[in-house]
Protein backbone atom coordinates (compact mmCIF):
# COMPACT_ATOMS: atom_id res chain seq x y z
CA UNK A 1 0.00 0.00 0.00
CA UNK A 2 1.26 3.34 -0.65
CA UNK A 3 1.81 6.03 1.41
CA UNK A 4 -1.79 8.40 -0.20
CA UNK A 5 -3.13 4.84 0.45
CA UNK A 6 -3.87 3.47 -3.35
CA UNK A 7 -3.09 -0.39 -3.72
CA UNK A 8 -0.29 -0.70 -6.02
CA UNK A 9 0.71 -4.02 -8.02
CA UNK A 10 4.53 -3.82 -8.02
CA UNK A 11 4.63 -7.07 -10.25
CA UNK A 12 2.56 -5.67 -12.95
CA UNK A 13 4.56 -2.15 -12.74
CA UNK A 14 2.96 0.99 -11.92
CA UNK A 15 -0.60 -0.64 -11.89
CA UNK A 16 -2.91 0.12 -8.53
CA UNK A 17 -6.58 -1.12 -7.66
CA UNK A 18 -9.49 1.33 -8.39
CA UNK A 19 -13.44 1.16 -9.11
CA UNK A 20 -15.21 1.58 -12.12
CA UNK A 21 -18.58 2.58 -12.59
CA UNK A 22 -21.26 5.53 -11.64
CA UNK A 23 -22.93 4.55 -8.74
CA UNK A 24 -21.52 2.52 -5.26
CA UNK A 25 -24.65 2.99 -3.18
CA UNK A 26 -26.54 0.20 -3.92
CA UNK A 27 -30.15 0.88 -5.44
CA UNK A 28 -33.32 -0.65 -6.85
CA UNK A 29 -32.36 -0.94 -10.19
CA UNK A 30 -35.78 -2.90 -11.15
CA UNK A 31 -37.12 0.55 -11.25
CA UNK A 32 -37.38 1.79 -14.51
CA UNK A 33 -36.27 -1.84 -16.11
CA UNK A 34 -37.70 -3.53 -18.95
CA UNK A 35 -40.07 -6.04 -17.48
CA UNK A 36 -41.86 -9.05 -19.45
CA UNK A 37 -43.73 -11.93 -18.23
CA UNK A 38 -45.08 -15.07 -20.19
CA UNK A 39 -48.21 -14.83 -18.52
CA UNK A 40 -50.44 -11.69 -17.11
CA UNK A 41 -53.67 -10.93 -16.39
CA UNK A 42 -55.38 -8.58 -18.66
CA UNK A 43 -56.19 -6.28 -14.78
CA UNK A 44 -52.49 -6.58 -13.51
CA UNK A 45 -49.93 -5.96 -16.42
CA UNK A 46 -46.54 -6.83 -15.72
CA UNK A 47 -45.23 -3.39 -14.94
CA UNK A 48 -47.67 -3.35 -12.02
CA UNK A 49 -44.72 -5.86 -10.48
CA UNK A 50 -41.90 -3.09 -9.99
CA UNK A 51 -44.11 0.31 -10.44
CA UNK A 52 -42.81 0.89 -7.19
CA UNK A 53 -46.81 1.08 -5.87
CA UNK A 54 -47.98 -1.32 -2.91
CA UNK A 55 -51.83 -1.12 -3.91
CA UNK A 56 -50.84 -2.30 -7.51
CA UNK A 57 -49.67 -6.08 -8.35
CA UNK A 58 -49.07 -8.45 -11.62
CA UNK A 59 -50.55 -11.58 -12.10
CA UNK A 60 -50.45 -14.37 -14.13
CA UNK A 61 -53.67 -16.35 -16.19
CA UNK A 62 -55.13 -18.56 -13.61
CA UNK A 63 -54.55 -22.37 -13.48
CA UNK A 64 -51.00 -21.87 -15.07
CA UNK A 65 -50.31 -25.48 -17.11
CA UNK A 66 -46.79 -24.41 -17.26
CA UNK A 67 -43.59 -22.49 -15.51
CA UNK A 68 -44.07 -18.76 -15.85
CA UNK A 69 -41.58 -16.61 -16.37
CA UNK A 70 -41.06 -12.90 -15.28
CA UNK A 71 -37.76 -11.29 -16.58
CA UNK A 72 -36.40 -7.49 -16.09
CA UNK A 73 -33.60 -6.45 -18.21
CA UNK A 74 -31.33 -4.11 -16.73
CA UNK A 75 -29.68 -2.79 -20.02
CA UNK A 76 -26.02 -2.95 -18.37
CA UNK A 77 -24.23 -5.08 -16.00
CA UNK A 78 -25.74 -4.44 -12.53
CA UNK A 79 -24.01 -5.95 -9.14
CA UNK A 80 -26.84 -7.60 -7.43
CA UNK A 81 -26.72 -7.87 -3.53
CA UNK A 82 -30.19 -8.38 -2.70
CA UNK A 83 -33.59 -9.29 -4.14
CA UNK A 84 -36.57 -8.99 -2.54
CA UNK A 85 -39.90 -10.98 -3.79
CA UNK A 86 -43.24 -9.28 -2.37
CA UNK A 87 -46.23 -11.89 -2.96
CA UNK A 88 -49.90 -11.41 -3.90
CA UNK A 89 -50.08 -14.97 -5.03
CA UNK A 90 -47.33 -16.79 -3.78
CA UNK A 91 -45.51 -19.50 -5.62
CA UNK A 92 -44.56 -22.70 -3.29
CA UNK A 93 -41.87 -23.18 -5.74
CA UNK A 94 -39.57 -20.79 -7.90
CA UNK A 95 -36.28 -20.27 -9.49
CA UNK A 96 -34.14 -16.93 -9.28
CA UNK A 97 -31.75 -16.99 -12.35
CA UNK A 98 -29.77 -13.90 -13.38
CA UNK A 99 -28.29 -13.76 -17.39
CA UNK A 100 -24.66 -12.94 -17.82
CA UNK A 101 -23.20 -13.34 -21.29
CA UNK A 102 -26.57 -14.17 -23.06
CA UNK A 103 -26.42 -17.12 -20.63
CA UNK A 104 -28.93 -17.82 -18.15
CA UNK A 105 -27.91 -19.48 -14.49
CA UNK A 106 -30.07 -20.41 -11.53
CA UNK A 107 -28.59 -18.70 -8.44
CA UNK A 108 -31.62 -19.31 -5.61
CA UNK A 109 -34.26 -21.66 -5.75
CA UNK A 110 -37.41 -23.06 -3.45
CA UNK A 111 -39.27 -26.02 -3.04
CA UNK A 112 -41.71 -25.11 -0.28
CA UNK A 113 -42.34 -21.71 0.14
CA UNK A 114 -44.64 -20.67 2.17
CA UNK A 115 -43.85 -16.66 2.76
CA UNK A 116 -45.28 -13.79 1.37
CA UNK A 117 -41.97 -12.21 1.40
CA UNK A 118 -39.05 -13.59 0.56
CA UNK A 119 -35.88 -11.96 1.02
CA UNK A 120 -32.36 -12.68 -0.14
CA UNK A 121 -29.24 -10.67 0.72
CA UNK A 122 -25.81 -10.91 0.61
CA UNK A 123 -25.68 -11.92 -2.67
CA UNK A 124 -22.28 -11.10 -5.14
CA UNK A 125 -24.09 -11.81 -8.67
CA UNK A 126 -23.49 -9.90 -11.50
CA UNK A 127 -26.11 -9.97 -14.82
CA UNK A 128 -28.01 -7.83 -17.18
CA UNK A 129 -31.17 -9.71 -16.26
CA UNK A 130 -33.01 -11.18 -13.80
CA UNK A 131 -35.26 -13.48 -13.68
CA UNK A 132 -37.94 -15.66 -11.68
CA UNK A 133 -39.47 -18.81 -12.92
CA UNK A 134 -42.56 -19.75 -11.02
CA UNK A 135 -42.47 -23.46 -11.43
CA UNK A 136 -45.62 -24.37 -9.22
CA UNK A 137 -48.07 -21.92 -7.36
CA UNK A 138 -48.68 -22.29 -3.74
CA UNK A 139 -52.02 -24.72 -2.95
CA UNK A 140 -53.81 -22.17 -0.38
CA UNK A 141 -51.86 -18.67 -0.39
CA UNK A 142 -52.33 -18.71 -3.89
CA UNK A 143 -55.91 -19.55 -4.51
CA UNK A 144 -58.84 -17.71 -5.51
CA UNK A 145 -62.43 -19.24 -5.62
CA UNK A 146 -60.84 -22.40 -6.68
CA UNK A 147 -58.24 -21.73 -9.13
CA UNK A 148 -54.65 -21.27 -8.53
CA UNK A 149 -52.10 -18.44 -10.08
CA UNK A 150 -49.11 -16.08 -9.49
CA UNK A 151 -48.54 -12.84 -8.43
CA UNK A 152 -46.56 -10.15 -7.59
CA UNK A 153 -46.96 -6.91 -5.30
CA UNK A 154 -43.30 -5.42 -5.23
CA UNK A 155 -40.42 -6.72 -6.86
CA UNK A 156 -36.58 -4.74 -5.53
CA UNK A 157 -33.58 -5.48 -6.81
CA UNK A 158 -30.82 -3.88 -4.76
CA UNK A 159 -27.32 -3.49 -7.04
CA UNK A 160 -24.48 -1.30 -7.80
CA UNK A 161 -22.86 -0.46 -11.10
CA UNK A 162 -19.54 -0.46 -9.10
CA UNK A 163 -16.73 -2.87 -9.82
CA UNK A 164 -13.16 -2.89 -9.11
CA UNK A 165 -10.45 -2.67 -11.82
CA UNK A 166 -6.45 -2.34 -12.65
CA UNK A 167 -5.86 0.90 -13.71
CA UNK A 168 -1.82 3.54 -14.37
CA UNK A 169 -1.94 4.83 -10.70
CA UNK A 170 -1.67 8.23 -11.96
CA UNK A 171 -5.05 7.40 -14.05
CA UNK A 172 -6.38 5.50 -11.09
CA UNK A 173 -6.05 8.75 -8.62
CA UNK A 174 -7.48 11.20 -11.34
CA UNK A 175 -10.97 11.52 -9.66
CA UNK A 176 -13.21 13.57 -7.11
CA UNK A 177 -14.39 10.74 -4.95
CA UNK A 178 -11.44 8.51 -3.79
CA UNK A 179 -12.04 6.00 -5.21
CA UNK A 180 -8.54 4.65 -5.71
CA UNK A 181 -7.90 4.90 -1.70
CA UNK A 182 -8.01 2.14 0.60
CA UNK A 183 -7.50 2.08 4.33
CA UNK A 184 -6.21 -0.96 6.44
CA UNK A 185 -8.28 -1.88 9.85
CA UNK A 186 -6.44 -4.54 12.32
CA UNK A 187 -7.54 -7.74 12.84
CA UNK A 188 -6.68 -9.40 16.17
CA UNK A 189 -7.43 -13.02 15.14
CA UNK A 190 -9.35 -15.09 12.25
CA UNK A 191 -10.51 -18.11 12.70
CA UNK A 192 -11.07 -19.97 8.98
CA UNK A 193 -12.40 -22.70 10.86
CA UNK A 194 -15.40 -21.16 12.98
CA UNK A 195 -16.43 -19.21 9.27
CA UNK A 196 -16.58 -22.95 7.56
CA UNK A 197 -18.72 -24.30 10.20
CA UNK A 198 -20.92 -21.01 9.95
CA UNK A 199 -21.20 -21.76 6.19
CA UNK A 200 -22.35 -25.74 7.01
CA UNK A 201 -24.58 -24.91 9.35
CA UNK A 202 -26.49 -22.16 7.14
CA UNK A 203 -26.43 -24.54 4.39
CA UNK A 204 -28.48 -27.35 7.28
CA UNK A 205 -30.68 -24.45 8.25
CA UNK A 206 -32.03 -22.99 4.56
CA UNK A 207 -32.59 -27.01 3.54
CA UNK A 208 -34.52 -27.20 7.33
CA UNK A 209 -36.13 -24.24 6.17
CA UNK A 210 -36.90 -25.82 2.86
CA UNK A 211 -38.54 -28.74 3.86
CA UNK A 212 -40.74 -27.19 6.51
CA UNK A 213 -42.19 -25.20 3.78
CA UNK A 214 -43.34 -28.10 1.95
CA UNK A 215 -44.78 -29.77 5.04
CA UNK A 216 -47.10 -26.70 5.88
CA UNK A 217 -48.26 -26.63 1.99
CA UNK A 218 -49.27 -30.07 2.57
CA UNK A 219 -51.13 -29.67 5.86
CA UNK A 220 -52.83 -26.70 4.08
CA UNK A 221 -54.64 -28.78 1.84
CA UNK A 222 -55.23 -31.22 4.12
CA UNK A 223 -56.16 -29.10 6.92
CA UNK A 224 -60.08 -28.94 5.94
CA UNK A 225 -60.41 -32.76 6.19
CA UNK A 226 -58.25 -33.13 9.46
CA UNK A 227 -59.88 -30.40 10.94
CA UNK A 228 -63.31 -32.39 10.21
CA UNK A 229 -62.06 -35.27 11.62
CA UNK A 230 -60.33 -34.74 14.36
CA UNK A 231 -56.93 -36.90 12.88
CA UNK A 232 -54.74 -34.71 15.66
CA UNK A 233 -55.19 -35.33 18.84
CA UNK A 234 -55.00 -32.46 21.39
CA UNK A 235 -51.59 -33.46 23.04
CA UNK A 236 -49.47 -34.07 19.93
CA UNK A 237 -50.50 -30.83 18.97
CA UNK A 238 -50.09 -29.31 21.95
CA UNK A 239 -46.83 -30.72 22.25
CA UNK A 240 -46.18 -29.52 18.32
CA UNK A 241 -46.91 -26.11 19.70
CA UNK A 242 -44.56 -25.86 22.42
CA UNK A 243 -41.54 -27.07 20.30
CA UNK A 244 -42.49 -24.42 17.96
CA UNK A 245 -43.09 -21.36 20.46
CA UNK A 246 -39.44 -22.58 21.58
CA UNK A 247 -37.91 -22.52 17.90
CA UNK A 248 -40.22 -18.83 17.02
CA UNK A 249 -38.65 -17.64 20.19
CA UNK A 250 -35.37 -18.23 19.19
CA UNK A 251 -36.11 -17.22 15.85
CA UNK A 252 -37.27 -14.24 17.23
CA UNK A 253 -34.45 -13.41 19.53
CA UNK A 254 -32.07 -13.73 16.38
CA UNK A 255 -34.43 -11.02 14.04
CA UNK A 256 -34.42 -8.35 17.49
CA UNK A 257 -30.70 -8.67 18.05
CA UNK A 258 -29.71 -8.11 14.39
CA UNK A 259 -32.52 -5.20 14.47
CA UNK A 260 -31.06 -3.26 17.62
CA UNK A 261 -28.53 -0.21 17.75
CA UNK A 262 -25.33 -1.75 17.54
CA UNK A 263 -22.82 -0.58 19.68
CA UNK A 264 -19.44 -1.55 18.12
CA UNK A 265 -17.85 -2.71 14.93
CA UNK A 266 -17.84 -5.97 16.60
CA UNK A 267 -21.55 -6.12 17.01
CA UNK A 268 -21.63 -4.85 13.31
CA UNK A 269 -20.14 -7.59 12.12
CA UNK A 270 -21.94 -10.05 13.77
CA UNK A 271 -25.19 -8.90 12.37
CA UNK A 272 -24.03 -9.43 9.04
CA UNK A 273 -23.05 -12.92 9.52
CA UNK A 274 -27.03 -13.87 8.01
CA UNK A 275 -27.04 -11.96 5.58
CA UNK A 276 -23.49 -12.88 4.31
CA UNK A 277 -24.70 -16.49 3.95
CA UNK A 278 -28.20 -15.77 2.60
CA UNK A 279 -30.23 -16.22 5.71
CA UNK A 280 -33.45 -14.40 6.27
CA UNK A 281 -34.03 -15.04 9.62
CA UNK A 282 -37.07 -12.77 9.38
CA UNK A 283 -38.25 -15.02 7.18
CA UNK A 284 -37.63 -18.01 9.32
CA UNK A 285 -39.19 -16.44 12.45
CA UNK A 286 -42.84 -15.77 10.29
CA UNK A 287 -42.40 -19.24 9.06
CA UNK A 288 -42.37 -20.71 12.28
CA UNK A 289 -44.81 -18.41 13.39
CA UNK A 290 -47.01 -19.40 10.81
CA UNK A 291 -46.27 -23.32 11.45
CA UNK A 292 -47.39 -22.67 15.24
CA UNK A 293 -51.21 -21.45 14.15
CA UNK A 294 -51.53 -23.85 11.34
CA UNK A 295 -50.83 -26.60 14.48
CA UNK A 296 -53.52 -24.37 16.44
CA UNK A 297 -56.33 -24.52 14.06
CA UNK A 298 -56.25 -27.71 13.59
CA UNK A 299 -56.27 -29.24 17.09
CA UNK A 300 -59.29 -26.94 17.36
Amino acid sequence: MTPNGQVQLPRMGNFCLSTLGDRAIETDVALGADVSATSSNVQHVVKHAIDGDSHSFWASSSDPTATVDLHIDFGAIQNIRAVEIEWEYPAQAFELQVANGGLWSSVVSAAGNNLHVNRFRGLTLSGTGLRIQMIKPHPTLASVDGHTLYGIKSLRVMATSARLVVQDCGEAGDNTDARDKFFMSAVPDFDVGAAQIVRQTSGLLAAAEDHLGGLLASLYVAMPNLATCGFVAPSVAQSQQSSFASIAQAASSLVGGSSRVMEDDAAVAMASIADAHGLDLQGLHELVVGAQKLITNISR
